[in-house]
């Protein structure tokens, strides 16, 4: 991403608790520590300089990260349990997200004849859609999650239903901001930012997602981190 807009005191001593030198070149790709709501850099008001920027967030991001990536899905003795409708490939099932543009999933079967799929609570059971099973069965649900019985290798299944959309005001660290939520996406955030706003992404209010071949990886052995 561009830095060009970071300043920093060239040749300044670091000391024991802070560092000044190339500070954008160094952070280049991180994660934002100490940020605001809408905006990368954060700020307190009243100090000689009220912007700081941490970066003891990047480690703990990456393992955020990968807690998240290693629980898309998950396999116990009931079944295969599809926790994030996010993009994934397994040796169970392989999953297409259409989100946020659309509510829809494609998910390929490999290994999971009893297959549970998480499902948002804000979507209304009777909303949802699921194409690639026998035609009149019944939608069994496990709490939010929908179970489906007897899929076979190779078999599609379509999971599909409309996503919420709306502006709701939200409290964060003592300021209030307006929300333009997609699904369970934030599209834009109001008052934005200021230094280098985030949420600028009006671009996942269209229906058309984008498309592309890839090759997911699918790791031979797990890390439990």
């Amino acid at each position: 991403r561009d830095i060009s807009w970071i300043k920093y005191e060239k040749h300044r001593e670091d000391t024991e608790r802070s560092s000044f030198n190339n500070v954008a070149q160094r952070v280049r790709g991180a994660f934002a520590g100490w940020s605001a709501p809408n905006d990368f850099i954060g700020s307190i008001p009243g100090e000689p300089n009220p912007y700081k920027l941490m970066n003891c967030c990047s480690p703990a991001g990456m393992h955020a990260l990968y807690l998240a990536w290693d629980n898309i899905v998950t396999r116990n003795e009931e079944g295969v349990w599809i926790n994030l409708s996010l993009n994934h490939d397994s040796q169970w099932v392989k999953i297409n997200s259409f989100r946020p543009y659309q509510g829809k999933v494609e998910i390929l079967i490999k290994q999971a004849p009893v297959l549970f799929i998480r499902v948002p609570d804000w979507v209304a059971k009777d909303k949802v859609k699921v194409t690639g099973i026998s035609n009149g069965k019944r939608l069994e649900w496990v709490g939010n999650y929908l179970k489906l019985n007897g899929l076979r290798k190779r078999q599609l299944v379509c999971l599909t239903y409309p996503l919420r959309e709306e502006e709701r005001k939200e409290e964060i660290g003592g300021g209030e901001f307006l929300l333009h939520w997609k699904g369970d996406t934030v599209v834009e955030i109001s008052p934005p930012g200021r230094i280098y706003p985030l949420y600028q992404r009006r671009n996942y209010l269209t229906s058309e997602a984008p498309q592309k071949r890839v090759s997911y990886h699918v790791p031979s052995k797990e890390i439990h981190w």
